[in-house]
């Protein structure tokens, strides 16, 4: 199995499966959360009170309501801009701090869904929940992950618009530039590079300075970080 069966595997069948699943919608057009399945009131105390009316109604912390919710949108509309044709080969999943009505903070993992409109803009994202009531995993803490069903161009915990321009770049990039990026991350120098590949060390060092330029990245050991984090090699 490739790594990144393996990794939606583990998303779908060791955390979704773990914890208690309610979903949700979040308007991007109205900008409030909406559509509220029952097994969410019954999971967070919430109540068709607390919501019918209340135009606005947040269930997410207050960073997350006026920085997080942002982020993932722009994120989101960089990703339909950039995978416009390829958009449901991926899975979309990241976490965030879900309020319940009690007012206690619980970490929820989402597999969202997008919905566009009539111009291609982000109408609706839908939330697919499980919450975790204790659990420790990195791998699915920090950012937005674009999991492809179908082959190893995967997107893993993105935290910018920035970010994943320069990702999405670095899959543009042509073997040899992987292959370079890859010498570099073990440690060899320009002189080894060219040795081993039988071209000059010029070439290396010009290769180099592309691929910074077409990653936008600010070095190489940014690319190779982006590079390690894809799986790329």
């Amino acid at each position: 199995m490739k790594r990144d069966e393996q990794i939606l595997s583990d998303y779908n069948e060791k955390y979704l499966g773990l914890g208690k699943q309610f979903y949700f919608e979040f308007s991007c057009e109205q900008f409030e959360f909406i559509d509220f399945s029952q097994s969410f009131f019954k999971v967070t105390g919430y109540t068709n009170e607390n919501i019918n009316g209340k135009k606005g109604f947040f269930i997410a912390s207050k960073q997350f309501q006026e920085k997080g919710i942002l982020m993932i949108k722009k994120i989101l509309e960089t990703f339909i801009q950039k995978e416009y044709s390829r958009r449901d080969d991926f899975r979309i999943f990241f976490t965030y701090p879900l309020i319940f009505g009690d007012g206690t903070e619980h970490e929820c993992l989402a597999k969202a869904e997008v919905i566009l409109n009539d111009k291609k803009s982000i109408s609706v994202i839908r939330f697919n929940n499980t919450l975790f009531d204790d659990r420790d995993d990195s791998q699915i803490t920090n950012g937005i992950s674009f999991i492809n069903v179908n082959d190893s161009n995967s997107y893993y915990n993105i935290t910018s618009k920035e970010e994943f321009i320069q990702c999405h770049a670095i899959l543009t990039l042509s073997n040899r530039e992987i292959e370079i990026i890859h010498l570099v991350s073990e440690g060899l120098s320009n002189a080894d590079i060219s040795e081993r590949l039988n071209v000059s060390a010029h070439t290396i060092s010009t290769h180099k300075k592309n691929i910074v330029k077409k990653t936008k990245t600010k070095n190489i050991m940014m690319t190779i970080n982006l590079c390690l984090r894809m799986n790329l090699f």
